[in-house]
């Protein structure tokens, strides 16, 4: 009885079986230390397979049949994605147990933050231990006889060949481009270079000591950001316009389908390109070429003087900042659009003509049925529109040129993208301090901004 009693419990902490409501799911289970201890010794291979298993778990206990392939490329490649999936699939996962008599122990937003600061393995090893509780029955026995084709298929050399060759690209970028530039980042930000060892040296929070005291002595360094969270803003606008013109296709307007291809086509050209030709349709210079644009507002009497970066007035910094955000609304409009007139298509004709008998008027219906309807797809637009901080500074780089006077147009990005490209080992340091502080700043808005969008969604299912 006792050797029955082990051989169970191996069973039970690979495989098992569940009973979960008419149906039986299998439940991935797995030792939390062994898990660390091979994500580590396998320098993180064995930790994606672990992730892989539980995302596996959690479809499993939701009876999502989907594959993981999505799922797991943003969770591998996609910044801070890891967090939402601890926040979310945690909710989702209590929700599940709750239903089926069970409880899920850890708290979401505990696992949230874990998440945003690195420690993802916090949160993984609390999905696991709430998976390892359920008393889930092991796997039936597999007959020698018929383990034949499983096995020849494992022993064939040319098929085991063909998934290396597909794994060992994405795996090798991984740990390259993923892995060991964020960690060599953080350290960097921690250090300072030698020039007598001729090497780096632990310093502490001395870098980060420094760049807070710049921010008061030079104006450059609060500017860039400052431009930088300008972002948000920028993406709000595109939310708002986005919404309206999605609400308009979604009342089926005369022309819709050629409108929708009118607001996607930016989407589909190359920012370069696209660029170049705004730059030029607002550039003003006297006695030679001048755009459409600038003319036209020299008609209107407006004093327009183009692209004067060098100016220190600050109308014209507001002026160019302004068309520098129209842009940015303009290019990624299309896709926006279409993600909301997605998200509206998908609400049952019932409820709209069940409002339109209770005398629900026009914009009525878009702000108390459909929005609170769509709520979850405006969620996650919020939660990217604070991600966007990072990435924001490719299109005021190509149609500005140059940061003006005192950095009044520099950007984080762009800063970092300018000194890497000249940096020496001594320059390092700042560059990484400062994209050190700019990703916890981030961390934070992303992590408010989910956790106020959570308690202002409604739980919508249609």
């Amino acid at each position: 009885m006792a050797v029955s009693a082990k051989k169970e419990n191996r069973e039970n902490c690979k495989e098992g079986l569940l009973n979960w409501g008419s149906t039986a799911i299998t439940v991935r289970k797995r030792n939390i230390i062994v898990c660390i201890l091979l994500s580590i010794i396998t320098l993180g291979f064995y930790g994606m397979y672990w992730r892989y298993l539980l995302v596996k778990n959690v479809k499993a206990v939701d009876k999502d049949h989907s594959g993981c392939a999505g799922e797991m490329f943003c969770l591998l490649f996609v910044p801070f994605y890891c967090a939402y999936w601890s926040y979310s699939r945690a909710g989702l996962v209590d929700d599940r147990f709750k239903e089926h008599g069970y409880s899920f122990k850890g708290n979401r937003t505990f696992m949230l933050i874990m998440s945003a600061c690195f420690f993802d393995v916090v949160s993984m090893c609390i999905m696991q231990s709430n998976f390892n509780s359920l008393p889930s029955k092991p796997l039936p026995i597999i007959k020698k006889s018929d383990m034949s084709s499983y096995n020849t298929m494992r022993k064939d050399p040319k098929r085991n060949w063909f998934i290396l060759s597909l794994l060992i690209v994405p795996l090798l970028h991984f740990l390259v481009f993923w892995l060991y530039l964020n960690a060599k980042t953080i350290s960097l930000a921690f250090m300072q270079w030698d020039i007598f060892s001729n090497s780096y040296k632990f310093v502490g929070f001395e870098n980060f000591i420094e760049q807070f005291k710049s921010f008061k002595e030079t104006p450059e360094h609060l500017n860039m950001f400052f431009n930088a969270f300008r972002a948000i803003p920028i993406n709000l606008g595109c939310l708002v316009l986005a919404l309206l013109i999605g609400y308009a296709f979604s009342k089926h307007i005369p022309g819709e389908k050629f409108f929708r291809v009118a607001f996607y086509l930016p989407s589909m050209i190359s920012i370069v390109i696209l660029t170049l030709c705004y730059r030029y349709v607002f550039t003003y210079n006297p006695g030679m070429l001048q755009g459409p644009a600038a003319e036209f507002l020299k008609m209107l009497g407006v004093d327009y003087n183009g692209w004067d970066v060098s100016s220190v007035d600050p109308a014209v910094v507001d002026r160019i900042w302004l068309l520098v955000s129209a842009f940015c609304v303009w290019a990624s409009a299309g896709i926006n659009i279409i993600l909301m007139s997605s998200a509206m298509s998908r609400i049952p004709e019932s409820v709209i003509e069940s409002a339109k008998l209770d005398g629900v008027g026009f914009w009525r219906e878009l702000f108390q049925i459909r929005i609170p309807l769509i709520m979850p797809t405006i969620s996650v637009f919020i939660i990217n529109s604070m991600m966007a901080v990072t990435a924001f500074y490719v299109q005021p780089m190509l149609i500005l040129g140059n940061t003006g006077v005192q950095g009044r147009y520099d950007i984080v990005g762009w800063y970092m993208f300018r000194m890497t490209t000249t940096a020496q080992n001594y320059d390092m340091p700042q560059i990484s301090t400062v994209g050190f502080i700019l990703t916890v700043a981030v961390s934070v808005l992303v992590i408010l901004s989910k956790v106020i969008t959570d308690k202002i969604t409604p739980d919508v299912d249609f």
